[in-house]
């Protein structure tokens, strides 16, 4: 039985048939735009108080059940890559309501998002999934995406709906009715409110709605949002593309910079690391000789910063290796500074790890200081990754590696 928004609304399933480049066709408009208006009442009486608890994650799932819905109606297939982020949307969104910790929320609700995401990317273009063979045609369709959830609303009304053409009969047609109940609710409006005031006894059977005009617009705003961004999420999933990042992205590092970029880093982190280990064997009197601060001081600073360092330097990493020429001699150099680096981070790791065992010594354990420790535990997990992936020039498996890996350590944490 198929109870989703667009069957139970009666929409007529679409015919599949030839359609414009880039548009939907207008069958799948109206249900999209059906789907999307009547998720958006749905999300304004859900959500009004916020994403934690159960309201967010039945949402998310009538969400994924209706854009199931609309893809069966448009004749495209849904690829199990495509079922499988729709599914870890619901699942992520369920530890919304499983957890009450201000940071698994935040990041159940990226990974929710996310998942989403890429779900209207292999709908959009199967081929740009997470095992696509160059990771910027991925990101390419998925910023095509994020614009179509900011504007796809309006493609959908002035594009697809062909809204242009049917105004003048809408108007013919609406036009007299809406007169009608314009008259009749401005009449009943002024006299009933002087009846009811001339008397009591007409008053106690007959009673005004008393309507905060603040609260109404905040029905309408919530509404409007879910519904806008709905549509445009929607719309982005049956549209099909095949745009590439070779026109956003058309430069390739000459090797001469990546080995610049990557020297400045080995060098820089060496001395970081040098500098380390003039504490770890000099001890507090060192530290305090060098910083004038004691070792609880110290274990408070610095952890955070180094975990940037790592993140930041593993993007670094694949970037100039993704955009390096094709040159053999190009990519032994690459490896040959890539490797120091990497065992320099894994020594910034370690560092980190002390700091904050210390700072656990001192302070004790808490829920943000074990997430911290889950982080870093992830980092050591992509950057070993990245060797047996990226520098082997197996670049393709490194991000479906480091996305499950995430995942899966969120929902270990969950």
């Amino acid at each position: 039985m198929d109870t989703s928004i667009e069957s139970m609304a009666g929409l007529p399933r679409a015919q599949v048939g030839p359609r414009t480049r880039g548009a939907l066709a207008p069958t799948d408009a109206r249900a999209v735009a059906v789907v999307a208006l009547l998720l958006g009442v749905a999300g304004d009486a859900l959500l009004r108080d916020g994403p934690p608890g159960a309201a967010f994650p039945l949402w998310i799932a009538a969400l994924v059940l209706n854009l199931r819905a609309l893809v069966n109606r448009s004749g495209r297939p849904l690829t199990r890559e495509a079922g499988l982020w729709l599914a870890a949307a619901v699942v992520f969104a369920l530890g919304i309501a499983w957890r009450d910790s201000e940071a698994l929320i935040g990041l159940d609700l990226l990974a929710t998002a996310s998942a989403l995401g890429m779900a209207a990317v292999v709908l959009g273009r199967p081929e740009a999934g997470l095992l696509a063979p160059r990771l910027q045609d991925t990101l390419a369709v998925a910023v095509r995406v994020v614009a179509s959830v900011a504007g796809g609303a309006i493609s959908l009304v002035l594009r697809d709906l062909h809204l242009e053409h049917a105004r003048d009969r809408i108007s013919v047609r609406s036009t007299p009715i809406l007169r009608s109940i314009a008259i009749a609710a401005v009449l009943l409006l002024v006299f009933g409110s002087l009846l009811r005031g001339a008397d009591p006894i007409f008053a106690s059977f007959v009673a005004l709605p008393n309507i905060d005009p603040g609260i109404v617009m905040s029905h309408i705003v919530l509404t409007g949002f879910l519904a806008w961004i709905t549509a445009g999420w929607a719309r982005a999933s049956l549209v099909p593309t095949t745009e590439t990042a070779d026109e956003t992205v058309p430069f390739q590092f000459a090797p001469r910079d990546a080995m610049t970029a990557l020297g400045t880093l080995d060098v820089l982190f060496a001395a970081f690391v040098l500098a380390q280990l003039g504490w770890l064997f000099g001890g507090d009197a060192y530290l305090r000789a060098r910083t004038g601060l004691t070792a609880a001081e110290y274990a408070r600073r610095g952890f955070f910063e180094m975990v940037w360092v790592v993140a930041l330097a593993v993007p670094i990493l694949v970037a100039t290796r993704s955009r390096l020429t094709d040159e053999i001699g190009a990519r032994r150099r690459h490896t040959a500074f890539a490797l120091p680096l990497v065992a320099l981070l894994g020594a910034i790791i370690l560092s980190a790890a002390f700091r904050l065992k210390l700072y656990v010594d001192y302070y004790g354990l808490t829920t943000d200081r074990l997430y911290a420790v889950a982080l870093m535990a992830w980092l050591a997990i992509v950057i070993v990754w990245l060797v047996a992936t990226v520098l082997r020039d197996h670049g393709r498996a490194f991000v479906a590696g480091a996305v499950l890996s995430g995942l899966a350590m969120l929902g270990v944490l969950n």
